[in-house]
């Protein structure tokens, strides 16, 4: 039998492939490979291992982004040495094989080309079938090299730049990646991606040919303390996002969605992001029923139609928002100018974005500005 292989990182990953799994991917043995999220690469193994899906759970603990500066440099000049002879793929097929055998797989299929290990294998198409499902709001952007401009002085919008201009992967999704010409690409909403370069675009969980007890099965055997939540008290729904990505000291804006919950709400279910750790205070008079910190809220959807939504980032989770919640999207006025002098992961999103990002989604609700 042929053999595919998933690479996982995060929540939002593993539920985009079961759908894929479910739909193309029954008729494949299937390993799957746990690089870190957060430094962890234990992160998702234990769900893998759970699912029933894979064979094989091959579990890292390094990465790019846990190197020191000496040990990225030095990669770098190996990258761009590689790349000035014209063979990235030399390159990238050993970078591949530290981990995995990438000959032993007709399919691989990744969430994103933004990591390095991601782009990687993209840039192997010729050797496997290479999937890549959707990364939320990143591919929703245009990609152009003049980006750049945006970004001037942020060290990681240039290493993005530098890395995609080489071949090898493409952080933060604003620049052109020649490999992706190789891939099949995934999305939620195909006819509103801006950046189109790729072997062929189908859509995200269309349900016409899956298996959907076979994909009912694999999350109610992972997933069972849904069970024990009583959703009947909740008076809405706060998504957080891995404020650190958008600056070293957040905590004066943090301290606003606070206040913000303390003085509207008595109860709420509160989902962070995967990377999340800032430790939240939302008073003594608010009632917090904190869900598994691995679970996809994609996963929550069917608990919580009819509750309002509290988010204060463009999460990708707001694709699937759709009409059966309203949003309350709360800006945190000047942290958009505030991010921008940092050198973060990413940039707090300016209040224009906000708006697009609310009629891209189609979303229901408002903004509320926190001054």
């Amino acid at each position: 039998m042929s053999k595919g292989l998933a690479v996982i990182y995060d929540p939002h990953n593993f539920f985009e492939f079961v759908w894929y799994y479910s739909t193309y991917g029954e008729h494949l043995e299937w390993d799957a490979i746990c690089l870190p999220n957060g430094n962890k690469g234990t992160y998702m193994a234990e769900y893998c291992k759970e699912s029933g899906i894979f064979d094989e759970v091959y579990v890292y603990d390094d990465c790019f982004d846990a190197m020191s500066k000496g040990e990225k440099l030095s990669m770098f000049v190996q990258m761009l040495m590689y790349a000035i002879v014209g063979k990235q793929n030399i390159y990238c097929e050993k970078l591949v094989n530290k981990y995995v055998d990438i000959s032993e797989y007709e399919i691989v299929v990744v969430l994103t080309d933004a990591g390095v290990f991601n782009g990687a294998i993209m840039a192997l198409g010729d050797k496997a079938n290479v999937v890549v499902l959707e990364d939320g709001d990143g591919d929703y952007v245009e990609r152009k090299n003049s980006n750049i401009f945006r970004h001037f002085f942020s060290p990681y919008y240039w290493q993005g730049f530098l890395l995609a201009k080489m071949g090898y992967a493409c952080p933060g999704h604003s620049f052109p990646l020649k490999s992706t010409q190789y891939c099949e690409k995934f999305s939620m909403l195909p006819d509103k991606m801006p950046y189109r370069d790729y072997k062929d675009i189908k859509q995200l969980f269309d349900f016409k040919n899956t298996n959907e007890s076979l994909y009912q099965s694999i999350f109610e055997k992972i997933y069972v303390d849904l069970n024990t939540i009583d959703f009947k008290i909740v008076d809405a729904v706060l998504l957080t996002e891995n404020i650190y990505d958008f600056s070293q000291e957040p905590e004066e804006y943090a301290e606003k969605i606070e206040r913000y919950i303390n003085q509207n709400y008595s109860s709420i279910l509160l989902k962070r992001h995967p990377r999340d750790d800032y430790q939240y205070n939302f008073g003594d008079n608010v009632t917090v029923i904190e869900v598994d910190q691995s679970l996809p809220a994609e996963v929550l959807l069917p608990y919580i139609k009819g509750k309002e939504v509290i988010i204060y980032g463009t999460t990708s989770v707001g694709i699937y928002l759709g009409k059966n919640n309203t949003v309350k999207y709360l800006y945190l006025d000047g942290f958009d100018r505030a991010s921008a002098r940092q050198n973060t992961p990413a940039q707090y999103a300016t209040y224009s974005q906000v708006e697009d990002y609310m009629e891209l989604y189609e979303l229901e609700g408002e903004i509320t500005k926190l001054m």
